[in-house]
């Protein structure tokens, strides 16, 4: 059984096609359109798995107390999350303050598990690079999580360029590590 929840009706939407897709008799999927914090399942997971969605939470560690008590006891919590790196530092200075909080990043992730007591398995940096060199003003925005106006995408771009490295292809890529933590209900 596979439960997707997400606010944007996109992802919803997309995670359902994607379920779908793998249709099998025995997989059961459903997709929500909410936030984590209207869950709206009252059974338990062997897995809750948030990828590059905690920047967004109003609370991180409610939401992650609220993750372990979707678990059963051997379940397990993974937050894939960046940190505060080249790319991250734009919308640091750039994005718009959500629920009156800026967005978290994988150090506040850390702190909220220290904070509320959350034993973590394990921790590991994976090692993404992101080609933004052709990307449209419309990627842009949403890699930086903010609207540009049209006089901010020349400096936004230079910047990025300055912090990118060639990728295999010689192509220009910017760092974007993404940091994976593990815990266990236990």
């Amino acid at each position: 059984r596979y439960v997707g929840i997400d606010p944007w009706p996109g992802s919803a939407t997309l995670f359902a096609a994607k379920m779908a897709a793998l249709t099998a008799d025995e997989l059961d999927a459903d997709a929500y359109v909410a936030s984590f914090d209207d869950v709206p399942v009252d059974e338990t997971f062997d897995v809750v798995m948030f990828v590059h969605s905690m920047y967004y939470v109003a609370d991180v560690g409610a939401t992650l107390r609220g993750a372990l008590d979707l678990l059963r006891p051997g379940g397990e919590l993974w937050v894939a999350v960046a940190p505060s790196a080249a790319l991250n530092a734009l919308v640091g200075v750039l994005a718009p303050p959500l629920e009156g909080h800026r967005q978290w990043f994988s150090a506040d992730v850390d702190k909220a598990f220290v904070d509320n007591g959350i034993a973590l398995d394990d921790s590991v940096t994976l090692d993404a690079m992101v080609d933004l060199s052709t990307a449209t003003d419309e990627v842009l925005d949403f890699a930086v999580q903010a609207r540009l106006t049209p006089e901010l995408h020349g400096p936004v771009r230079a910047y990025l360029d300055a912090v990118s490295v060639p990728g295999a292809d010689g192509r220009p890529r910017v760092p974007h590590p993404v940091d994976v933590f593990a815990a266990t209900r236990r």
